[in-house]
């Protein structure tokens, strides 16, 4: 598997280097290549919205393309972010900066727009990858009722550093095979850390998660957005869910150059946890992690302890390693 591969690389020091679905199989391999297929507003039971804030221009070609490439083009609404820099401070309170605040407000603003077409709402960030089966496997967790089971359903989600819930996810990565049919929903409470790039909310709960998020807002913003649905998601006031495999990835070449500016130490540890989910996206790219390893990961210096840690976590993430 490529995570214990990575691990085996980074010890020797080598710089290149609720659960719904069917029984356990062995962990997972490189998706195949698929055709994207074309979809309209007419075949597609929800909505789409992508957040762009005006200044950045290249991002919204970027992501126009996937869509257009994609055959979404028609379905996927642009949706102008809220720019923190016009907010007053008041609104936001503690340490939260500008960018913050405006990525809230932007997700709560997409929700309260995405109320006209009375259907489910897919909302994605415009620093996104498209996986090319995206539309038909949302289509399909739609039509086979499993959305219903939860106020949201995420494309993709940081993953936690956890040997056992590893193995699941890749198993499970393994036995969909990419098809839209087979994908599962792995019931994210108590493991959800964050992630708002990407999810489809159901428009059963629609006014729910609004209320939520517009609470939060009047009482004067604390919480980035991720961090505040992830507390909710995690103590059970919503049900949120994640597609396995992952049905988007984050654009690793943007993650140093996000629009909500922080120390560079944070973004790095930000590229390395994102490296890490993008390993379960259904169309992963293993060229562009193998550049971003070397670049960011490979010379790492690590402790004698901390080296033997890290050989030890290729067994625990294999399937030769047993639970007792």
């Amino acid at each position: 598997m490529l995570i214990g591969r990575v691990l085996r690389a980074l010890v020797a020091g080598d710089k290149r280097a609720d659960t719904i679905g069917a029984p356990d199989a062995p962990g997972a391999r490189p998706a195949e290549p698929r055709p994207a297929v074309p979809a309209t507003p007419a075949t597609l039971p929800y909505r789409g919205y992508f957040i762009n804030l005006d200044r950045s221009e290249q991002r919204r070609r970027d992501i126009e393309t996937q869509l257009q490439r994609l055959g979404l083009a028609a379905f996927y609404e642009r949706f102008a972010a809220v720019d923190g820099r016009t907010l007053d401070p008041a609104t936001f309170k503690g340490r939260r900066i500008a960018g913050e605040a405006g990525c809230f407000h932007s997700h709560l603003r997409v929700l309260e727009a995405g109320r006209r077409h009375h259907t489910h709402v897919h909302v994605i960030e415009d620093d996104v990858v498209l996986g090319r089966s995206l539309a038909t496997t949302l289509a399909s967790v739609i039509d086979r009722g499993l959305l219903a089971r939860y106020d949201l359903v995420y494309t993709d989600t940081l993953v936690p550093f956890k040997p056992g819930l590893i193995r699941q996810y890749l198993r499970m990565c393994e036995q969909s095979a990419g098809t839209a049919d087979q994908v599962q929903l792995v019931n994210l409470r108590g493991s959800f850390i964050s992630c708002h790039a990407s999810y489809l909310v159901n428009r059963d709960s629609l006014e729910k998660v609004i209320a939520l998020l517009a609470g939060h807002a009047r009482e004067g913003i604390t919480l980035p957005v991720d961090l505040l649905v992830r507390n909710l998601v995690n103590d059970g006031t919503l049900n949120a869910a994640v597609t396995l495999p992952f049905l988007t990835a984050v654009r690793l070449d943007q993650t140093l150059e996000t629009t909500i500016q922080g120390e560079y130490e944070a973004a790095v540890s930000v590229m390395l946890h994102n490296l890490l989910r993008n390993q379960f996206f259904v169309d992963r790219d293993d060229a562009e992690f193998e550049r971003c390893f070397g670049e960011y990961v490979a010379g790492l210096e690590l402790g004698p302890a901390t080296r033997n840690i890290a050989r030890l976590s290729a067994f625990f993430l294999s399937e030769e390693h047993r639970d007792f």
